[in-house]
């Protein structure tokens, strides 16, 4: 299978961590970031990891880590204007994850939406910073090696396959 080939590639060029995405119950889809009682819950997201993937990579709770997927070497989204976003966040070191899996809830990180100040007919509407904290985690999934503009596809359900990329972090 495709996937098994690419895991296997991946993990001879020091891939060795399972990306999965998840869904925050107070932070559920992308317009959740204007929601200011939500934001104060929970303000960002971070890169859950385990304790020991943590400890064996130098890491602590509160670090800040570069996510590089093989498919994404530079660990940023190219947004095609010039100013990049990178894909870093927090370290949160946990017991509850599985070692070998980060997990990045989505959600989060946006670079647009207010997030940025933005002029309409001359006028500034300046950015409010609180909606794009965290980390959007979509350009380091794997991409299909023969349409390499979107992320690998289930044959069977056609959505994103959301688990099969492997990743490293490098602490920034």
């Amino acid at each position: 299978m495709l996937g098994d080939r690419l895991d296997e590639q991946d993990a001879k060029e020091g891939f060795d961590l399972r990306l999965i995405t998840y869904r925050e119950i107070a932070q559920t889809k992308s317009r959740t970031a204007s929601n200011y009682w939500l934001l104060g819950i929970l303000p960002e997201n971070f890169v859950l990891m385990n304790v020991a993937d943590a400890a064996a990579r130098g890491l602590v709770e509160g670090d800040m880590v570069r996510i590089i997927s093989p498919t994404n070497p530079a660990g940023e989204w190219d947004l095609g204007n010039g100013n990049p976003v990178p894909m870093v966040g927090k370290v949160k070191a946990v017991q509850g994850i599985r070692p070998g899996v980060i997990a990045v809830s989505l959600g989060f990180g946006h670079w647009a939406y207010g997030s940025v100040p933005v002029t309409i007919n001359g006028t500034t509407i300046p950015a409010d910073e609180r909606r794009g904290r965290g980390l959007h985690i979509n350009a380091a999934l794997r991409t299909d090696p023969h349409t390499p503009n979107t992320t690998l596809v289930d044959p069977v359900g056609g959505s994103a396959v959301f688990y099969d990329t492997l990743v490293r972090v490098e602490k920034v």
